[in-house]
């Protein structure tokens, strides 16, 4: 990938930073949000939003709008997956589990993303070194998770979801690398989180959890929390993360992987003092250690497995990208 020369490192440094903190607070947020709002609703009204603010920004930007029926599929099946099942499980686990121990088993979606990439047709596949640095990434969960289960801190279907929402990423990951998206990544990305917006919307009915919402009895940090998640979580760090995935080479942009937990665990003992004790850093360090093995080695671009209609394609995705609104 070329570097244009207008981007300084400054507005690298700035728009890196913003996805650091940010992406990395939004599993505070959900914390706070879901602890008042029920979590499909919270979800579902955030990309809701989120989406038709990016479709009206795509509208004025006079962005391609995808030609065939197969793109709008593609992307509304893969906000579906992402958001669903991914973001939705994430704010239904966080009503039970710590936000810095959900941010630590969701940074393993490189690793289900490497496993699930090695199963498609011409997809890359697994050596001996990515089978142990799998094998290793669910060693440092099942150390990070054993005391908070057996102290009672965290529920054991709340640990599960996790799993299931960082596969659920890297299917949904997936299925947009090698589908047929639309070209434009603002109008892909406006069309999943209004698909993964009304799916969660839907069970949120499907739940009653619309018929038991009191709005007037829900904390004002709780609306807060839903507003940052909106403004700052889908709309400031997605656009940073566009503008990175031109200006930034590929080795810098994905450091977000591993430094958004980080940020979280930080963020989850100085404002909601969570526990964090010698067993969860050492789960933390083999977990972390084997993202950041895997997103080196696979860090380097690759071409999508099949050109988007049009036949010029956006910037490749990166193994080790989950999408454009990556982070909860």
């Amino acid at each position: 990938m070329t570097i244009p020369a207008k981007a300084s490192s400054a507005r690298i440094a700035l728009a890196m930073a913003i996805l650091y903190f940010v992406w990395g607070s939004t599993y505070l947020a959900i914390r706070v949000g879901v602890g008042a709002i029920p979590p499909a609703m919270f979800a579902g009204l955030r990309f809701l939003v989120a989406g038709v603010s990016l479709a009206l920004i795509s509208w004025g930007r006079r962005e391609a709008m995808p030609r065939r029926a197969a793109e709008w599929a593609t992307a509304a099946l893969v906000g579906c997956v992402l958001l669903v099942f991914g973001n939705g499980l994430v704010c239904w686990a966080e009503q039970t589990v710590a936000s810095g121990l959900t941010a630590l088993i969701i940074c393993t979606t490189p690793l289900w993303l490497m496993s699930m990439e090695s199963l498609v047709p011409g997809g890359e596949r697994l050596g001996l070194a990515e089978v142990a640095w799998l094998c290793l990434g669910l060693v440092g969960i099942a150390i990070l998770v054993s005391p908070q289960l057996t102290a009672g801190h965290s529920s054991s279907a709340g640990v599960a979801a996790l799993i299931v929402a960082a596969m659920s990423w890297s299917l949904g990951s997936t299925i947009g690398r090698h589908g047929t998206m639309p070209s434009s990544v603002l109008v892909a990305s406006a069309i999943e989180m209004l698909a993964g917006g009304i799916g969660l919307l839907g069970v949120a009915g499907l739940r009653g959890e619309w018929t038991a919402f009191d709005a007037a009895r829900v904390p004002l940090a709780s609306w807060l929390a839903w507003a940052y998640l909106v403004t700052f979580g889908s709309l400031l760090a997605f656009s940073a993360y566009s503008w990175l995935l031109v200006n930034a080479r590929p080795t810098v942009v994905v450091t977000y992987a591993y430094v958004n937990p980080v940020v979280a665990v930080l963020l989850g003992v100085l404002v909601l003092k969570e526990p964090v004790g010698p067993t969860t850093l050492l789960g933390a360090a083999v977990t972390l250690g084997a993202v950041i093995a895997v997103t080196q080695r696979r860090s380097r671009p690759a071409p999508p497995a099949r050109h988007l209609a049009g036949g010029a394609g956006p910037e490749p995705r990166q193994s080790s990208e989950a999408c454009p609104d990556a982070a909860p």
